[in-house]
């Protein structure tokens, strides 16, 4: 430390300010004292002995031996040699400037183990100011920082996870939709914005996605909404118009999404462009039924029942689909050689399906299972008309089967993506709290802790809330401007007691934005905690006044408790919600926030810049 100015000693370093003397004694007691609460190791480095005074701890984190004197000189040849240089300067800096300091460096030990440790610390002078040493702690924080490694490690796993899940459902063609159950839209993939010519989604997020579709398409979405939310899947055809005006008919099918108690809280909607296939179908309306039926069908296996002879008579696809020889089929085979291939467990309902269509007449469609064979399972869907003579009998039955196995397997694969979306944000939370949950009932001293910072989680929910973009559908009127007063009002609707107005709020109002309420909701929910545990709302009839005024660069808000418990002075030491809280002024509000501990009350200034609230 050759560059530091350094005065001619006077008096001892650790002599008392009141003329006591020297009270090493109760110094090393203290020292002692601050270890054991809170691992941070105190020293103090004075420059006119060039001698350090600490407990052994000190040495023992810088690997030490036992035997070795804590010398300055000794605990700089243990910091890591790519950190020494930038430690000394920190020091240099420190006294030059007069001020505080903190870093953090590594130090080797003797056995080549490597500690990380926070070191802060501030100049001492002399009464004529001159540089006289420096006082600080030292913290070992390996074990935060192997934290930190292992959770930037994980954000980086679930941010590949997410890009994955984002390119898997933009390469898809299909719409994909996610619905409330008032059947609201929450979510489109990105090719389903593609193919619907969405350009914004804000636009139509919580809008009525039954009202979208023309003529009997509404009733048929409302239809499969219903029984999706019954546990079963809605199917249907309908004409929708994309954004754009682009006329479209979909295939859609409705499913549910279940939680974790297999109760159904949101709808799967995935609807296929069949455009093509209609104008087909216009195109060929007045052709033979079985190419009709094929192409109304997407041009896959049709066949014709005759109902009197017992037998079905198929194209050479149907066959091959249900493992008949197609010479058999195209001759005319028994109906059994078909129903032979259905599989068991769907075998009873299709037959059944069958039979009450010849009985009552009308169109029949049914999706079910084939197994072939060599035991492998294909789904279909299977589409007829029963016909019948003058006399009321029925007599054929053509319709037109569906290989929709890939579909099937995409249907899965996308409402388990779409579900792992639809709930990231809510698990982020319902995992944070569980997590807090299991480490309090560990570890029962952590308990309190864990209960606030759960409470400080539902603050940032609810300012989430609040802040988050809505459609002109979706908007609570109550929030359709965010304000200051409107987020206080939010947060501190817990506190009113049996109808009482614990609260009075008057003032200038000023808008906010996402990232002010975030910190905002932090800040006064801290504070609203903390007058219930001891300030005013501790008592029946005390309150809180918060005034407001905006003078035009700055928004100044005044929290004043009145009617609690009397207060003594300042608190002995500053709790982490406060400390918390007023670094989040600072970081995110970019202003400051101070605390008045007047005897009739806690007075809580908060000052920021009026431009920074709207962020």
């Amino acid at each position: 430390m050759e560059q530091i100015s350094i005065a001619e000693p006077t008096q001892p370093l650790t002599q008392s300010t009141q003329g006591g003397g020297t009270e090493l004694a109760g110094i090393e007691d203290r020292l002692r004292r601050a270890q054991e609460l809170g691992g941070a190791i105190p020293y103090e480095w004075d420059f006119r002995s060039n001698a350090i005074v600490a407990t052994p701890a000190l040495g023992r984190l810088y690997g030490l031996s036992e035997e070795q004197e804590i010398t300055y000189e000794a605990l700089v040849a243990r910091i890591h040699p790519d950190d020494r240089g930038s430690s000394q300067a920190v020091h240099q800096q420190a006294i030059q400037s007069g001020g505080p300091y903190e870093q953090e460096y590594r130090v080797v030990h003797e056995s080549g183990q490597l500690r990380t440790l926070l070191v802060r610390g501030d100049v001492i002078r002399d009464e004529h100011s001159r540089p006289i040493g420096l006082a600080g702690v030292a913290i070992d924080i390996t074990s935060r920082k192997a934290v930190e490694i292992a959770l930037r490690e994980r954000e980086a796993h679930l941010a590949d996870r997410e890009r994955f899940i984002r390119n898997v459902l933009a390469s898809s063609d299909d719409c994909i939709k996610v619905l409330d159950l008032d059947a609201n839209l929450q979510f489109m993939s990105e090719g389903g914005m593609r193919v619907m010519e969405v350009d914004d989604f804000g636009r139509i997020e919580g809008c009525s996605w039954p009202s979208f579709w023309i003529g009997r398409g509404e009733e048929k979405a409302l239809s499969a909404v219903a029984a999706a939310k019954a546990g079963g899947v809605g199917r249907f055809e309908g004409f929708c118009p994309t954004l754009a005006g682009t006329p479209r008919w979909w295939d859609v099918a409705v499913t549910p999404i279940r939680d974790e108690d297999g109760r159904v809280e949101r709808l799967l909607s995935i609807s296929r462009d069949i455009t093509a296939r209609k104008q087909a179908e216009e195109t060929l309306r007045l052709a033979q039924e079985r190419i009709e039926l094929a192409v109304a069908a997407g041009k896959v296996g049709t066949w014709v029942w005759d109902i009197s002879a017992g037998t079905i008579t198929a194209d050479e696809r149907l066959a091959l689909m249900f493992g008949v020889d197609p010479a058999d089929a195209a001759r005319g085979a028994p109906v059994s050689m078909f129903t032979a291939s259905v599989h068991p467990e769907d075998r009873e309902r299709v037959e059944t399906i069958m039979r009450e269509v010849v009985q009552r007449g009308g169109f029949y469609e049914v999706e079910h299972r084939l197994m072939r064979a060599d035991g492998t399972v294909r789904w279909i869907v299977a589409r007829g008309e029963c016909q019948f003579d003058e006399t009321g009998q029925p007599i054929r039955f053509p319709g037109a089967t569906v290989d929709i196995t890939d579909l099937k397997q995409a249907q899965e694969a996308h409402e388990l993506v779409t579900k792992e979306l639809a709930h990231r944000i809510k698990n982020i939370f319902a995992v944070v709290n569980g997590i807090l949950a299991m480490s309090a009932r560990s570890e029962p001293t952590a308990k309190p802790f864990a209960d606030r910072l759960r409470e400080r989680l539902t603050a940032l929910a609810q300012a989430h809330e609040y802040v988050r973009p809505h459609s002109p559908r979706s908007r609570n009127p109550a929030h359709a401007n965010q304000t200051m007063m409107g987020l206080l009002r939010l947060l501190l609707a817990p506190y009113l007691q049996e109808g009482q107005e614990r609260f009075e709020m008057k003032g200038a109002d000023v808008l906010i934005g996402p990232t002010s309420a975030t910190a905002l909701a932090l800040i006064f929910h801290e504070q609203a905690t903390n007058s219930v545990k001891y300030g005013s709302l501790s008592t029946p009839t005390g309150r809180v006044a918060v005034s407001c005024e905006n003078t035009g660069t700055h928004y100044c808000l005044k929290w004043q408790e009145v009617g609690g418990p009397a207060i003594d002075g300042l608190p002995e030491r500053r709790g982490f919600g406060t400390e918390l809280a007023i670094r989040s002024a600072a970081s995110q509000l970019g202003g400051a926030l101070s605390h008045e501990w007047a005897a009739t009350g806690l007075i809580v200034h908060l000052t920021c810049p009026t431009e920074r609230l709207r962020q």
